[in-house]
């Protein structure tokens, strides 16, 4: 399978989702917190149907979903991770060109010790935080063992 075959097929994997998720969004209800409260059957039976978006103060403050619509979601987040290759977001992890949190997002895991063991599972290396961002952990650093003393000095 060539490169341009593995892109194209990626975009039309996109699209289709794009697609669905419109799809999805057209359907849905709006409830405020107070309306979900009091016309709880109406907010679960509206969810259970075609989704509903609960609001507090005029902002989207969650989303009740059908349970084949989360796991068909849930199921393409890990097809996209397979298709990816978990050794390819680990080694970009690696190498410092993604970021912890989207990392361990496409990853599909919570704990950031995960994300190392499997770092070391796959023989990678632990990314190191940048130069300016060092110096700047060794100077707090420094700075707090001066104050240490101090007190200690003071005592």
């Amino acid at each position: 399978m060539s490169l341009r075959h593995i892109t194209v097929k990626r975009a039309l994997r996109k699209v289709h989702f794009a697609h669905s998720a419109y799809n999805f969004a057209m359907t849905m209800k709006y409830f405020t917190s107070t309306e979900a409260k009091t016309r709880f059957g109406e907010f679960i039976a509206a969810g259970m149907k075609s989704g509903v978006c609960l609001t507090k103060n005029g902002r989207a403050a969650g989303y009740l979903v059908p349970a084949d619509e989360y796991e068909k979601q849930a199921t393409r987040a890990v097809a996209n991770v397979t298709a990816n290759g978990i050794e390819e977001v680990l080694a970009q992890y690696s190498l410092g060109k993604l970021p912890r949190l989207a990392a361990m997002q496409q990853l599909g895991i919570a704990d950031y010790g995960l994300l190392l063991r499997l770092l070391n599972a796959a023989g990678l290396p632990h990314p190191l935080a940048k130069a300016a961002e060092r110096r700047k952990f060794d100077q707090a650093f420094d700075d707090f063992m001066a104050q240490t003393a101090q007190v200690d000095a003071a005592q």
